[in-house]
């Protein structure tokens, strides 16, 4: 039997309730095979369940880099995206 999605770790297949190998015959397909007879056929998507733990390692580093980025700002003297009157009088063009 031919299924038109595209494979991912996370398909499972089950014939008559017994877990199946699934084949691939084209990038945008999985297969499983059958023997001849009337069969029922169930596929499962589990998805990656570990994507909850990289919400607290990416969070914080996008804390840790907004604080990077208003520090800087603060050291160059820059308010709101302009630069303050005070800080212009250390600038030197060249």
């Amino acid at each position: 039997m031919h299924f038109d999605v595209s494979l991912d770790l996370g398909w499972s297949a089950y014939v008559d309730g017994h877990r199946q190998a699934i084949d691939t015959l084209t990038p945008g397909g999985m297969e499983v095979s059958l023997g001849s007879g009337m069969h029922r056929i169930k596929f499962v998507y589990q998805t990656f369940a570990q994507y909850n733990y990289l919400v607290a390692p990416s969070s914080s580093f996008l804390l840790a880099l907004e604080i990077f980025i208003l520090v800087k700002k603060n050291e160059y003297g820059c308010r709101g995206g302009t630069l303050s009157h005070a800080s212009t009088k250390n600038l030197s063009i060249r």
